[in-house]
């Protein structure tokens, strides 16, 4: 009877401390998601969904499905539709092509994401003409009026966070590798260019890259 008393409480204290866990997990749990929702995430169409209801969100970039970076308006549609079939409720598509579209395409890219439920991140890897951490200034200035764009364009489509290399130029060429130098030049645009995106809803997020693609911020 000791035995199967002490068997018991000690069942009891390993049941205790299991609840108490996955309270803790829980708990955790509401405040990560509660906390990492994205800002503009206000502008969805709610409908559909409880108050107070958060989850994660899955999708892919438009690249998976080829074998090239190349996209246009009418493959977006395509790959919109076909993650909307299996699905994912986030697309991720290149800045640069943001950049360069029409009022009418960004207003069809809209519509179509809208009509498939989907969310648009938007990734940049871009040139080094448009190197935020370049020693030139003009490159520089360049720059943030090359994103300032592209967050003007995001806006258009609902796109809520800009991601990637923007603090410098994807791939590296590695000619310039102080990494000191390239903070300092890098951080004030950074600044503004936040300033300008928060207009507008949007986030900024860096990308770690490896120490291949960048020497300023890898893994």
């Amino acid at each position: 009877d000791a035995i199967m008393n002490s068997t018991n409480e000690h069942e009891h204290k390993e049941n205790v401390k299991n609840s108490e866990i996955a309270v803790d997990y829980e708990q955790n749990s509401n405040l990560f998601f509660k906390t990492s929702r994205a800002r503009a995430q206000y502008q969805e169409d709610t409908s559909q969904r409880k108050r107070g209801d958060f989850y994660m969100k899955f999708g892919v970039g438009h690249a998976y499905w080829g074998n090239t970076g190349a996209c246009d308006i009418e493959k977006y549609k395509r790959v919109a539709k076909k993650l909307a079939d299996f699905g994912f409720t986030m697309f991720e598509v290149t800045a640069d092509h943001i950049y360069h579209m029409s009022e009418k395409e960004l207003a069809e890219l809209d519509a179509v994401v809208r009509e498939y439920g989907l969310t648009l991140s938007t990734n940049s890897g871009p040139a080094k003409e448009y190197d935020l951490s370049s020693p030139d200034e003009a490159v520089r200035k360049n720059g943030l009026e090359y994103f300032t764009q592209i967050v003007r364009n995001m806006a258009a489509i609902h796109s809520p966070v800009l991601a990637g290399a923007i603090y410098s130029f994807w791939p590296s060429d590695f000619a310039y590798t102080d990494k000191e130098a390239a903070w300092e030049h890098s951080i004030p645009r950074l600044r503004e260019l936040g300033n300008r995106a928060e207009a507008y809803g949007i986030d900024c997020a860096l990308e770690v890259l490896n120490r291949n693609e960048t020497y300023i911020l890898t893994d």
